[in-house]
């Protein structure tokens, strides 16, 4: 008997998160020196579809992505990461989201993020009805006020 892996769909803000590790944060206008750098994906529900693909689940996500190197290079993780990335809305002119992550050896974290709110867009409704076809499970997280609440109706 074959058990087919659960689908799981993922609905939410992809961003690209250049994170640097430092002793301390800056305490008022000054240059301070990262200890590492890393550049990484980001995103709630895009993290937890990397998550599930790695753990074996069949995994969708639903996000919105510009049509600039940024937004291709998180269509390229997922895909590398074998992700169902035809729900993906690749969108011109606009910027995908970005984020300077700043962390102290504590653990603690500042963050300066740009996104554009033109990234946040619905699917179309049968989009919406294919994305769900068949799906186990749904993550969503929250910081997409038009796409999110369009997939959970």
């Amino acid at each position: 008997m074959t058990v087919r892996a659960p689908i799981l769909v993922c609905a939410g803000i992809s961003v690209e998160d250049m994170v640097f590790q430092v002793e301390r944060f800056a305490t008022g206008p000054t240059k301070i020196h990262a200890t590492s750098f890393d550049v990484v994906g980001g995103g709630n529900a895009a993290n937890a579809a990397i998550a599930a693909a790695r753990l074996g689940s069949g995994v969708r996500v639903a996000t919105a992505v510009g049509d600039d190197a940024v937004g291709r290079r998180l269509v390229d993780r997922f895909i590398r990461e074998g992700i169902d990335t035809s729900f993906m809305l690749r969108l011109p002119g606009v910027p995908t989201p970005v984020a300077a992550i700043t962390v102290d050896i504590d653990g603690n974290r500042q963050a300066v993020v740009r996104r554009d709110d033109r990234i946040d867009v619905a699917l179309p409704d049968k989009a919406v009805a294919a994305l769900l076809d068949g799906a186990d499970a749904l993550v969503a997280d929250t910081r997409m006020d038009i796409l999110v609440p369009r997939i959970l109706d």
